[in-house]
């Protein structure tokens, strides 16, 4: 579970985003330019191990709607990556009703 005063919860979060991130196909430099930042040094800021800056808000958003991630994944809540109700249904054989059941439930 992810907890801002925890270290391994912020590097289980910036290790699932670089993991996301590079599955997904982008580069740093490729992912600011799709998130419309000036520069990768954001990108890299936030995967950074050692580095204690994380993203605002507004930039996890878009971050998790650009990698097409339920937020639960990244931060650690889940490790359902998929926010598509058809796909989860089809990873966890379970009817598309029974996943948004699931789902209203929490």
């Amino acid at each position: 579970m992810f907890d801002l005063f925890d270290i391994k919860g912020v590097e289980q979060f910036k290790n699932r985003l670089k993991e996301t991130r590079k599955e997904q196909g982008y580069t740093q430099e490729s992912f600011a330019e799709a998130l419309h930042l000036d520069s990768r040094t954001q990108v890299t800021n936030w995967e950074r191990n050692k580095s204690s800056s994380l993203m605002h808000l507004s930039d996890f958003v878009e971050v998790c709607k650009e990698l097409k991630v339920d937020p639960n994944y990244l931060l650690g809540f889940s490790d359902d990556r998929s926010t598509n109700d058809k796909e989860i249904a089809d990873t966890t054989h379970l009817t598309i009703d029974s996943v948004r059941v699931l789902k209203e439930s929490h």
